[in-house]
């Protein structure tokens, strides 16, 4: 789906027809910086030479497809085109919230191909948000009503002498997880903040102990929250293996 501005006229009106009304923006000089307005308070500014050639783009709306249970759309997804189209300089996605947006537990996400789901952007702050896109995205803003949720480790067993670290596996699919408000207890006792730590790389709560901890059974109790203020919490049975 990617057209010359000079063939604008040529799109099959049965797109414009299944998608309904839908933004398209001529860029006949691509040196000129301009700027497009869309949906419910989006703006897309194309910097100077920020295509290779006179093009056309445009921003689609659609129901949003494979959002996670929890997350509540508060605008459509609109998926900017054409897809395969990589800038050639950053171009700048504004998102302008109204009140009653900034009164909520809302969020930027992106939709991410290879994933298939969508992805935690940005939280929405009072301020306009703003991203840099390298090519066009799958946008969508939502309200985050989704717990975070500890899932428990393939194994109970830690052999500490392999991994100095224990991790929890995790899963938060909302406006992600504050550091300030993760909580351990081992066997009863809190540990020190600064052994405990969310990686998502590996969506997991990490555990580095100060020292090493005793073979045999122990109790983990967790807590944790998440930016939109829901919480979780867990008691995990896990062994210390030292050999």
């Amino acid at each position: 789906m990617q057209w010359p501005w000079r063939m604008i006229d040529r799109i099959p009106r049965v797109l414009v027809e299944w998608y309904g009304p839908w933004k398209i923006y001529r860029i006949e000089d691509p040196h000129r910086r301009v700027r497009f307005r869309f949906g419910e308070g989006f703006i897309w500014t194309v910097p100077p030479d920020g295509v290779w050639d006179a093009t056309v783009l445009a921003a689609i709306p659609q129901p949003p497809t494979r959002v996670p249970e929890g997350l509540v759309p508060i605008t459509r997804a609109y998926r900017l085109v054409p897809p395969d189209l990589p800038f050639k300089r950053p171009h700048t996605l504004e998102f302008r919230p109204s009140r009653d947006i900034r009164s909520r537990p809302a969020g930027i996400f992106l939709f991410h191909p290879q994933k298939h789901t969508w992805l935690f952007n940005g939280r929405m702050p009072d301020a306009p948000f703003r991203m840099d896109m390298y090519q066009p995205v799958e946008v969508l803003i939502a309200e985050d009503r989704a717990p975070p949720r500890i899932l428990r480790p393939g194994s109970p067993d830690w052999r500490w002498r392999e991994l100095d670290r224990l991790r929890i596996p995790v899963r938060e699919v909302g406006l992600g997880l504050r550091e300030d408000r993760i909580r351990l207890h081992w066997d009863g006792q809190p540990v020190p903040a600064d052994t405990v730590e969310y990686d998502p790389d590996w969506e997991a709560i990490v555990y580095r102990p100060t020292s090493p901890p005793d073979p045999g059974w122990h109790t983990v109790d967790l807590w944790i929250e998440d930016w939109a203020g829901l919480s979780a919490s867990a008691r995990l049975r896990i062994r210390v293996l030292r050999e």
